[in-house]
Formats: C-alpha cells, structure tokens, sequence
C-alpha cells in the first residue's frame, strides 16, 4: 500500500465535539504528468443510532494557480444520518465520481457531469453549490476559499451538471459540490450530504485538426453494471483520435480500490485500449464508479467517460448496452438525464418493438444469456422496433394510499 496522504480529518460526533480520525488512504491511480494522485480506503468506526454528525476535513492549503481562491484553506464537510428511514432501514448516503483534474478549451461553452449515484433506489438526489457559512445542512463552512469558483457557472440540481465557459487561460478553476438524498421529492430537507471538490484547468487550443480524442467502446458513458462480491470482472475503455500525427499518450482514471489497469495497446492506427481487471470485496457493497479520460500527445483531453459498478445487485443481463430513451443502458432504472440510475429488483417495465408489459428474470434461462421470451399477451401492435427498452424497475411502494394508483402500466 502506498499512502497518498496522511493527515488527519475531524468527526463532529454528538455531544462530543470534534475528534480527529486518520485520513490515510491507499493510492488508486496517479498521473505524473498531471501531477495527481487519488485513493480510498475504508475504516469501520461504531456509531450509536439515531444521530447526525458531520465529518470534516479542515486544514490548507489550495495552490497558487487558481482563479479563485488561491492560498485559501480547505474545507470539505459530510453529513451523515444515522436515523431509522421512513421505510424502516438505514440510509446510505449518495455516491459521487469525477476525475480531480478535468480539461477544458477556454472561451467555449462547456458542459461537465459529475457521476452521482445512490445505494437506496428510490432516493432524490440533487447537486449544490457548497456553502462558505453556517448556513447549510452541515452546518459548517463547507467549502473555504473555493465556494463559486467558476464564474457564471450553471449548476442542474437534478442530474448534477455543470454548464460553464472558462475566460482565463493557463489557469485552474476550483468546483465544490455537495450531492444531498431526499426521501421524496416533496421533502424539505436532506437526509445526508456528501461532498465533492475538483479542478478543472482551462487551456488554448493548438492550431492544426483540433479535434479531440474521444473514448467509445462497448460500454456506453454513465452505464452502470451490476456484479457480485467475489467475482471477477474484466471490462477494455477504448479512445479514438481523429487527427493526423495524433496519439494516445495517457488515461486520466478514478477507480475503485483494488482496481488493477493495464498499459495502453495501440490496437489500431486510430484505436488505443486499457484493460481493467477488479474483483470487488464485501465492504465495497453498493455503487463503484470508475472514470477514465484519453490525453492525446498534444495535452488535449477527452471528455470524461464513467460506468458505475452496482456490488452485490444481481443483474437481468439482457442486453448489451445501448441507447434507451435518450439515456443509456444500465441495467436499472432509467433516467433521461443519464446521470442517475439504480437497481432494486428483478422486475422490469419494458418495451420491445410493439411489446410492452414487465419482464422478470427466469433463472432457466441462464445458460441462454440474451434470450428474451415474450408472451402473446404482451404484443400490443406490429412494430419493426429491435432494441429492448427498460423503462422502469418494479419496486415496493413505500407507503399506500386509496387514491393512489399502485399498477404502472
């Protein structure tokens, strides 16, 4: 194990106060180029139920080349819910990915997605900006000298999208983000909070093609997988150049712990792959998203690509990634922001050509991997249509009213 970092963060616990706990991590990927390192590293702490408590790492200090902010301090606060939910269990708190680092062509409108994601699939997540006051869900300065530090930036709340033009060269930009669940969409405060910090470095584009590279592959961006503990996945991130003289010098990732990734294979004149390999491990339940970026040899960025791992989710499995609806196909629900997606059962909503009605996964078909069966029932109208749609996943409704249709049809 490398160590990245070794400092310390702080726990509000309670009527305890602030205690300080180690922020040591291991190193998942790095960049000497970049000049970046990233890791994680998971540490049990036994904690009484029916509590709220921030966890803070407050010390300094950012860089000198920043827009806004430089020298200032770090401030980075989480909230943690440790109450009963209303659907009788615990709550998991959201899931944010991005790359440390994004590259971005200054004086062109640009848009950036921040992979957001949630172990309780029925939860509302929505993005913020962080909050330099008190006045906030962690009740704490939550983001020192880098809160707005992208002028005139727009943030979606829903899908946690950042749209933004950069008017200084050479130059970084700092975003702090919190991503907050809600248990409905109605509710007026957060049940946790999570935050998020990273660059963004503005830079000219050189003359010539100026095209950038792009990664494509079998996977579509923000699709999501659901796997077992234990078992052995193996999937390729493949990017595509379209100038002449232009390479594939470097992938710009964020894994998940134990992720291992291999050197870059020139598998075409045009094509460039790295191949992951990651078995994960029992206290890696839940969303894992691992992000990649292809730098060409002229420093110019793709843009970002992320896939999210759902741990210990059984998959339908029955289709390859496509596009649905506007979004892509991870095996879950569906949302046309492509951003969030969850898993919650084995019944599925879905349409294929003039077919529509809810699929469920027959164990007898396992030998028989992408076989769909249809009822005659199920047909509703002729229809050329060949790509199977998930519309919605079938879960428990949490509470059950007279006036409340519970059949989705």
């Amino acid at each position: 194990m490398q160590t990245i970092y070794d400092e310390s963060c702080k726990c509000s616990c309670g009527a305890s106060g602030w205690i300080n706990t180690s922020t040591t991590v291991s190193c998942t990927d790095y960049s000497v180029n970049a000049d970046l390192s990233t890791g994680e590293q998971y540490y049990l702490f036994p904690i009484n139920g029916n509590n709220l408590f921030s966890i803070g790492f407050v010390s300094g200090f950012w860089m000198s080349n920043l827009a806004i902010g430089n020298g200032t301090g770090w401030s980075i606060i989480s909230r943690v819910n440790t109450f009963v939910r209303l659907d009788g269990f615990l709550n998991r708190s959201p899931v944010a990915t991005t790359l440390p680092i994004i590259y971005k062509e200054v004086n062109v409108q640009q848009t950036h997605f921040v992979q957001i994601s949630d172990g309780d699939g029925s939860d509302i997540l929505r993005c913020r900006w962080a909050v330099g006051t008190t006045n906030n869900t962690n009740v704490y300065d939550e983001c020192g000298g880098i809160c707005h530090g992208i002028p005139g930036a727009i943030l979606s709340s829903n899908n946690c999208s950042l749209t933004f033009t950069l008017n200084r060269s050479s130059i970084y930009y700092a975003v702090a983000l919190q991503i907050e669940d809600y248990y409905l969409s109605t509710s007026s405060s957060p049940m946790s909070s999570v935050p998020i910090q990273f660059l963004i470095y503005s830079y000219v584009a050189s003359g010539g093609c100026g095209i950038p590279p792009a990664i494509i592959g079998t996977r579509s961006n923000q699709a999501c997988i659901t796997t077992s503990v234990g078992s052995f996945i193996t999937e390729s991130v493949i990017a595509e150049v379209y100038c002449p003289g232009q390479t594939i010098n470097e992938f710009l990732t964020v894994s998940p712990l134990g992720m291992q990734q291999s050197s870059i294979q020139n598998i075409t004149s045009n094509l460039y792959q790295i191949n992951l390999t990651w078995t994960p491990t029992a206290n890696q339940l839940g969303p894992q998203s691992f992000c990649a970026a292809a730098l060409d040899n002229t420093n110019i960025s793709s843009d970002q690509w992320c896939i999210t791992f759902l741990v210990g989710f059984n998959s339908p499995d029955l289709i390859r990634p496509s596009l649905i609806q506007g979004a892509v196909s991870p095996v879950g629900t569906i949302f046309a922001n492509r951003s969030l997606f969850t898993a919650m059962s084995r019944f599925l909503h879905n349409r294929y050509g003039g077919c529509k009605d809810t699929l469920s996964v027959d164990p007898k078909l396992d030998g028989q991997q992408y076989r769909l069966v249809i009822w005659d029932s199920m047909n509703k109208f002729n229809s050329d249509h060949d790509i199977l749609e998930l519309c919605k996943l079938l879960a428990p409704h949490k509470l059950i009213y007279l006036t409340i249709y519970i059949i989705d049809l």
